[in-house]
């Protein structure tokens, strides 16, 4: 457990220093390679499906060092979404080989697998390509109070130089900035969609649809929703229901370290200006109630009474 803890901290560490496009380029060797073997490799088990900003990177590599457990080749495939077109062979090359299945079982073992794309909640195509190829996996999501998701996503965009305007001005041209996007997605000729994937800070948080359409395409005892918060606050819990979930046996990391930060310590951003809190509960409060009104869907933050 140590070893593993240790390899993802070295990994972390390179990552804060390499590259974005260095690291990409590896990623694509290694994937064109392991491609050679596609025919051989197992599809996940389990998808985590979103939220952006809500726990997944940190639970990715949570789980990604379980012993039990061999996450994909990276985290985001985004394969039901912007990757699709590129088949079944590219996507089963970022899962390991059968025989390392074979060799668990050998060991009196089982071996998971599984990838975490938060755009699959978002995109509307994401939910029936998915059944189509993974009928029988389980879905996880993970779901922050759509105010405070919607700010850590801006600050998320600064961080990354992908927005130049402040808070309050980004939320008024998000409908503008999406509009072409959606609108391609309708007419089924969709690219890279930036926009959509960029700057849908308060559409992201209308969760009820989203996930409407996943429960239209998988049984409800295949999906599994919980918290952003709790896992934030408890993470070893959540954890462990998500292992019980998906079928893993019970296990811990050895820390318990926020990974959506490249910088080990990197602190959060301030709460929602009450000025914009008002409006955002307002856009929100639709979807919240249709949230709060599904079966077995139980989030502190629906019960706060905003």
């Amino acid at each position: 457990m140590i070893r593993g803890v240790l390899l993802q901290n070295a990994k972390s560490a390179l990552k804060a220093v390499v590259p974005l496009s260095l690291r990409r380029m590896v990623v694509r060797v290694r994937l064109r390679l392991r491609t050679l073997t596609a025919d051989d490799r197992i599809l996940p088990d389990f998808v985590i499906i979103g939220c952006q900003r809500g726990g997944t990177s940190s639970l990715y590599t949570y789980l990604g060092l379980h012993p039990e457990i061999g996450p994909s080749l990276r985290k985001e495939t985004e394969y039901f979404t912007i990757n699709f077109g590129k088949g079944e062979r590219w996507y089963r090359a970022h899962f390991p080989l059968r025989i390392r299945r074979s060799f668990s079982s050998w060991r009196g073992k089982r071996l998971l697998t599984f990838e975490a794309t938060p755009d699959y909640l978002l995109d509307p195509r994401a939910a029936e390509r998915c059944k189509d190829l993974l009928p029988g996996a389980k879905i996880v999501v993970l779901l922050r109070e759509p105010a405070e998701r919607a700010l850590s996503h801006f600050h998320h965009n600064l961080r990354l130089e992908m927005e130049s305007e402040s808070f309050e001005r980004a939320l008024e041209l998000e409908e503008e900035r999406i509009a072409g996007d959606l609108e391609e997605i309708a007419r089924g000729t969709s690219s890279r969609l930036s926009g959509f994937r960029r700057y849908t800070y308060v559409e992201r948080g209308k969760y009820a649809d989203q996930l409407e359409r996943w429960l239209e395409h998988y049984p409800r005892d295949q999906v599994l929703v919980l918290e952003s918060e709790k896992f934030f606050d408890d993470p070893a819990s959540v954890l462990v229901e998500i292992q019980e979930f998906v079928g893993a046996s019970p296990w811990l990391p050895a820390e318990f370290r926020n990974y959506s930060y490249l910088t080990r310590g990197a602190q959060g951003h301030e709460k929602v200006p009450p000025q914009i809190r008002q409006s955002l509960d307002d856009q929100f409060a639709a979807s919240n109630k249709a949230l709060a009104d599904m079966q077995d869907v139980d989030l502190e933050w629906l019960n706060q009474g905003r």
